[in-house]
């Protein structure tokens, strides 16, 4: 991973020199301007990568969803080899409503209660330990607001301790609320 990072970093820092998109916390979900030009994240996966599962909500069902994900079960779309259908040259096609949650919240991810960023996304890249701090708080008490107890167990990434630690940065902060998603 740290070849995959440092190639990354180099990469949006050419990309991006001297652009500053807006990168917190709003209405639920995270404001993440970098992702329309970046789509590295949505883009095809690394090959022999396990397809990343993203449930979608109830609400969000729909006969249709095949048109717009691939898919590994009627309610869970996920991301593989072959990108997201979604995705467009100028970023997602899909309005905020009909994303996995996942998708609102990403580069941060809920993990068994806990909190981490992706750390090769460039607006992880190009922000400072304190601004993802503040946006994991920020997140950490709105989302058990935004959803149910249930609903954060079923959006909640499934990854294995050795990714947790070679691509995501903790923040040790801990959704907050009565049982808090403790695994």
């Amino acid at each position: 991973m740290p070849t995959e990072f440092a190639a990354l970093a180099r990469e949006w820092r050419a990309r991006l020199a001297g652009k500053q998109y807006v990168f917190r916390w709003t209405e639920g979900r995270l404001d993440n301007g970098y992702c329309a030009e970046c789509r590295h994240c949505c883009g095809p996966q690394p090959e022999g990568d396990a397809p990343y599962p993203m449930p979608l909500l109830p609400s969000q069902l729909r006969p249709d969803l095949a048109e717009d994900f691939h898919l590994l079960s009627p309610s869970v779309a996920c991301l593989d080899q072959r990108g997201c259908k979604a995705l467009t040259p100028a970023g997602c096609r899909l309005a905020r409503s009909q994303r996995p949650p996942s998708c609102n919240l990403f580069p941060l991810i809920l993990h068994e209660g806990a909190l981490y960023f992706y750390q090769a996304c460039p607006a992880v890249l190009f922000a400072t330990l304190d601004d993802l701090l503040r946006i994991g708080e920020s997140a950490a008490r709105d989302l058990p607001r935004l959803y149910t107890p249930d609903e954060l167990r079923a959006i909640s990434a499934p990854l294995a301790p050795e990714t947790l630690v070679h691509k995501c940065i903790s923040l040790d902060v801990r959704v907050q609320g009565p049982d808090a998603l403790r695994p």
